[in-house]
């Protein structure tokens, strides 16, 4: 890190870029395991028939859908940022050690952990409207499919932008799609806690959210209906 031949900014940027580079792999885990957790939630439920037992209870299907897709999107993220802040604070903890004498004060001044969490708060909560509507088709797929759900799920939209680029010769579905991934926000490299806010001002968000609202009023709807395997 060369702590004490780098000016504030550097030694700043450096261990921003440092702290991202730790963060990242725990983000693309947390994306696989939501993927996954959003396909199985429905569909596991019919597939070994305990959609029985639920439907017996006093929880409406509304109650259900939103409170496993605010459980994957809001609640075990916080898994998620904990591992992040244990591991940088391990790695910069080790960094300390080996940095030039007298340098660790400067080393934890600089990389301002006491940020982090805030950071990694306000990205997720934002993370989670972000991609609601890619968590609204994946519940959809969960409440409908007889089987594979996976397939379908990845399968369908690559059809249908095949079928776009053939018949059309355009590729607006997967520019759309590609961009609104491009903006996810615990992948950006911002600094400020604020920063995520900035999606309300972004037609593209409002846009997203309202596609994902009404995919998960017709995952609601397929649920009432659908109730075995």
């Amino acid at each position: 890190l060369d702590v004490a031949g780098s000016t504030t900014t550097e030694l700043e940027r450096k261990l921003q870029g440092l702290k991202n580079l730790i963060a990242q792999p725990f983000h693309l885990i947390f994306l696989i395991v939501a993927v996954f957790a959003l396909l199985s939630g429905l569909y596991d439920e019919r597939k070994d028939h305990s959609i029985l037992f639920w439907k017996s209870l006093p929880v409406s299907d509304l109650q259900t859908v939103a409170g496993k897709a605010v459980f994957v999107l809001w609640v075990a993220p916080w898994v998620t940022i904990f591992v992040i802040l244990m591991a940088q604070l391990l790695v910069l903890g080790l960094a300390s050690v080996y940095v030039e004498e007298g340098m660790a004060s400067r080393l934890w001044g600089a990389a301002h952990i006491w940020r982090n969490p805030l950071v990694l708060l306000s990205s997720y909560l934002f993370l989670g409207f972000w991609v609601l509507p890619f968590a609204g088709w994946l519940m959809l797929v969960s409440a409908v499919v007889p089987r594979l759900p996976a397939l379908f799920a990845f399968g369908i939209p690559w059809l249908v932008i095949l079928l776009e680029r053939i018949f059309f010769g355009t590729e607006v579905i997967i520019q759309a799609i590609m961009s609104h991934l491009a903006g996810l926000p615990v992948f950006s490299d911002r600094t400020e806690v604020t920063a995520p806010f900035a999606a309300l001002m972004q037609m593209q968000f409002w846009v997203g959210l309202v596609f994902g609202l009404v995919l998960l009023a017709l995952t609601i709807q397929m649920r009432r209906y659908r109730n075995e395997i």
